[in-house]
């Protein structure tokens, strides 16, 4: 049994385009009340989502790179906690005492 679908997926990009001609030209010659002139539409469609999808393929190998940017430098600083201003400031926080009123520890 021939597979339309297999077919055409195996097809690259200059024959995709003249399978679509050629299926175009037959579904013109067609009646729109025979039963072929479907199956000739959902053909195109298969045969379009093909071509599109080699393009899709090919656009993904060529964008398909990492681009090296460059190295960044970070600098970690952490505060020093011993200092009394910042154990007061959390005191302030959690103790929900009035700012200005003195640590109780």
């Amino acid at each position: 049994m021939f597979d339309y679908y297999d077919y055409v997926n195996g097809l690259n990009e200059g024959k995709l385009v003249t399978e679509i001609e050629k299926l175009h030209k037959r579904l013109f010659k067609t009646s729109e009340t025979s039963p072929v002139y479907q199956q000739l539409l959902n053909m195109i469609d298969m045969a379009q989502s093909a071509y599109t999808d080699a393009l899709y393929a090919q656009r993904i190998k060529k964008e398909d790179t990492v681009m090296d940017i460059g190295e960044t430098e970070s600098v970690a600083y952490t505060p020093d906690y011993t200092k009394d201003e910042i154990v007061n400031a959390y005191i302030e926080v959690y103790t929900k005492k009035k700012p200005g009123e003195p640590p109780v520890r």
